[in-house]
């Protein structure tokens, strides 16, 4: 799908596009290295670095875009560039994780090489810290891309957060009109800001006994077909602005959160929602300020981006998993122990949030042929036990799991959605 393709020698007439393909290997690479195996990052850093000074480009004046593995190939280049702008649509945080699926799992997957690279994970964690300017579009239901990173995060300067309803591919879709509408201020001088009017846009918002939030707007007044424009509900969430797409139309000029997109208190907390933006690509951007009383989503308690998943990891560590929009996150608390350098196995312990520092205490030494022994329990419940085996896996660079079943709540479900894991040899041990 071409974001481009909206684009006319006008718009472009003040810019310069770099293209690079990735066609390399059976699959591509990721750019990460050519068919003779020499990296390739580098390379495309002077390419673009030779061309701004070419045409007196400033860091300032560059963007890097892509969407899905583009997406991620523009986290990676874009390194030497910190006052460069990212618009990312779906980018894949973790290579090897997204690799394991059936399409990769004999290609890129066994690829040593592909985990040996700094993922694009680690990197996004450095711009955060750096503050710099990304729009990132995802979805809650893209769990594999986002691997609790962008849900997550909030309180981070310079970062527009993009919620869109529906898989991965839904998102580089819905998406459209909103990049095009970016590309094109961008390419035209503009910084993005956006001029906010009273236009008589009412709201209505409602909160369902779990925690959830629904948005609804009416009187938007949009030029031509409002398909053609994405509307987003727009709160802050400390630093971070937090856009909300409504794609649930009741009528023309009237928007809602549909089902997949209802907002949860515990990471959607923050200022209260009195404004509403819409982009409809060539059409432009309109800012809208509500004549409804805003509403703040107090949580019971606020998560917040987690840090990674660590072998090596000293003390008592936290994560958080959120796979699907329509239920809460899983909040995970786990100790950690390195194992034998170059094993192919992990072991996972799964036990009651009770019981869970005294059987870390007492296991002993890591077994032989293990990479890492994890002790883990849910803060309020298992929701994605599964999901965490895997991200271990990968974490150990193993591909086989012996999970050993402790935790006498743990649902049935969970169990088997742990032993039906795709792309992982799973040894269970069920004593309880």
């Amino acid at each position: 799908m071409s974001y481009f393709k909206g684009l006319s020698d006008d718009h472009l007439s003040d810019s310069i596009l770099i293209a690079f393909q990735d066609r390399y290997g059976v699959s591509g690479t990721y750019l990460l290295f050519d068919n003779e195996g020499r990296p390739l990052l580098k390379r495309i850093g002077r390419i673009i670095r030779d061309l701004m000074r070419k045409y007196h480009v400033s860091e300032g004046d560059v963007l890097f875009f892509g969407a899905s593995k583009g997406a991620s190939i523009a986290i990676m280049c874009a390194e030497a560039f910190s006052a460069s702008r990212l618009v990312l649509v779906a980018p894949k945080m973790n290579l090897p994780y997204s690799f394991a699926k059936p399409v990769l799992r004999n290609s890129l997957y066994l690829d040593r090489r592909v985990w040996d690279v700094r993922q694009p994970e680690s990197y996004i964690r450095q711009y955060f810290a750096e503050g710099r300017a990304i729009d990132w579009f995802y979805s809650d239901s893209d769990q594999e891309s986002n691997f609790s990173t962008v849900e997550f995060a909030r309180d981070v300067p310079n970062l527009t957060k993009y919620r869109i309803d529906g898989p991965h591919s839904a998102v580089t879709k819905k998406s459209m009109p909103t990049v095009l509408a970016i590309l094109c201020d961008f390419s035209n001088g503009g910084d993005g800001g956006i001029a906010y009017v009273s236009d008589g846009v009412d709201q209505r918002l409602e909160r369902d006994a779990e925690g959830f939030v629904t948005v609804s707007v009416s009187d938007v007044r949009l030029e031509g077909d409002s398909g053609a424009w994405n509307v987003f509900a727009e709160r802050w969430l400390g630093s971070t602005l937090f856009r909300q797409l409504l794609s649930g139309r009741v009528g023309r000029g009237d928007f809602a959160t549909s089902g997949q997109q209802k907002l949860d208190s515990a990471i959607h907390s923050g200022g209260p929602i009195k404004r509403y933006v819409s982009f409809g690509g060539l059409l432009g951007i309109r800012g809208y300020e509500s004549i409804g009383s805003g509403m703040d989503l107090v949580p019971s308690e606020e998560i917040s981006l987690p840090d990674r998943l660590r072998c090596d990891l000293v003390g008592l560590g936290t994560y958080a998993i959120r796979s699907s929009p329509d239920r809460h996150c899983t909040q995970i608390e786990y100790f950690a122990t390195q194992g034998s350098d170059g094993s192919r196995s992990v072991e996972v312990i799964v036990v009651s949030r009770s019981e869970l520092s005294c059987v870390a205490a007492n296991c002993g030494a890591v077994g032989e042929g293990f990479a890492a022994r994890f002790v883990v329990a849910a803060i309020d419940g298992w929701r994605d036990l599964a999901i965490l085996v895997r991200r271990l896996a990968v974490e150990a660079r193993a591909d086989r799991a012996s999970v050993v079943l402790l935790d006498r709540e743990l649902p049935d479900e969970q169990v088997a959605d742990v032993a039906s894991l795709y792309g992982i040899n799973i040894e269970l041990f069920d004593p309880r």
